[in-house]
């Protein structure tokens, strides 16, 4: 008999899942984020500072408290690029918005699951204060790169994650085989340590993405300065950069960027050779995949409405995005 795990991966689309007990994150890692957050880090993300305790200690996301973390992968390769000769614009924003398609999924999922009576489940898709990287290496879903991302073996980073937070204790989660289903088969150098273990890195002898960073972001212990990283400055950043910032994005190649970055996802070995995704929402709409800089520049906010409605782009906004493109 299939374990509900195997029950959510098959009917939500996702590429792999797996499930740990919810307990403190470890007090290294709890260290490590708060200095990141004091060394300024993190820019303008200022949510990043705030509900700490439930950072490091999700159980209360959920009233009873949650006992259980399912970490939920969905491939976003989508198979096609931008032309070289058009400004950068994050691959995962292309088609329709990442948050609405991976939580309607999630609901879908559940709702044909036979649940014990009475539990209690809730869904993240950035959307709470849920380390998801750090759970998705815990649990055994993924291992930690260089770039700060995570990967699932056989689908590299080219993944989006996302969380199910549930009352119920694990052993009634993964059945007989396991806390882990992944789609593809896993190679015999994946071992437990390599995907347990958030402060290992599993792709330390590369540099590829350190070199190819165009704000040298990422650092020796592979967390990001998010405010020297494009897709902080060009997503999250409100209003004008400072020096610093305008300073990366001088650095960054021509024709630059309408909204975020592929470059170290692009220059990674673990994204070659990786299946497309299934998810048919995540197909490019054709106007976002030609979109030019001089279409932005002139762009009014009804057009910019109606050309965004559907995509995770919107949020940034247009003023941002004329302010990506302007010279």
């Amino acid at each position: 008999m299939s374990s509900l795990l195997e029950k959510i991966v098959s009917d939500s689309g996702a590429v792999g899942a797996a499930a740990a007990t919810i307990e403190p994150v470890e007090q290294r890692v709890r260290e490590e984020y708060n200095r990141w957050l004091a060394d300024k880090n993190h820019g303008e993300m200022r949510y990043l500072e705030n509900h700490r305790h439930l950072r490091f200690d999700p159980s209360g996301l959920i009233e009873p408290a949650a006992r259980t973390i399912i970490s939920l992968a969905f491939s976003s390769n989508i198979g096609v690029r931008r032309s070289d000769r058009l400004p950068q614009f994050a691959s995962y924003a292309l088609g329709e918005d990442y948050h609405i398609v991976i939580r309607n999924r999630l609901e879908n999922a559940l709702r044909k699951l036979e649940m014990p009576s009475g539990a209690v489940w809730r869904i993240c898709v950035d959307s709470a204060p849920v380390m998801e990287r750090y759970w998705a290496v815990r649990s055994g879903l993924a291992y930690r790169c260089r770039n700060s991302m995570v990967a699932v073996e056989g689908y590299g980073q080219d993944i989006l994650l996302a969380e199910i937070l549930t009352d119920l204790p694990i052993n009634e989660l993964i059945g007989e085989k396991g806390k882990r289903v992944v789609k593809v088969s896993e190679p015999d150098t994946l071992t437990e340590t390599s995907v347990s273990d958030f402060a290992a890195i599993r792709c330390v002898e590369c540099q590829a993405c350190v070199t190819a960073c165009p704000g040298k972001a990422i650092t020796e212990s592979g967390l990001l300065t998010a405010r020297r990283c494009v897709n902080y400055l060009t997503i999250e950043h409100r209003g004008e950069w400072d020096e610093e910032g305008r300073d990366v994005m001088r650095n960054l190649p021509e024709p630059g960027s309408i909204y975020g970055c592929n470059i170290c996802r692009d220059v990674c070995p673990l994204n070659q050779n990786i299946p497309l995704t299934e998810i048919e929402e995540f197909t490019p709409q054709p106007a976002l995949l030609n979109l030019t800089a001089d279409d932005i520049l002139r762009m009014g906010s009804g057009e910019f409405k109606r050309m965004f409605a559907k995509s995770a782009a919107k949020r940034t906004g247009l003023a941002s995005m004329k302010r990506n493109v302007s010279k």
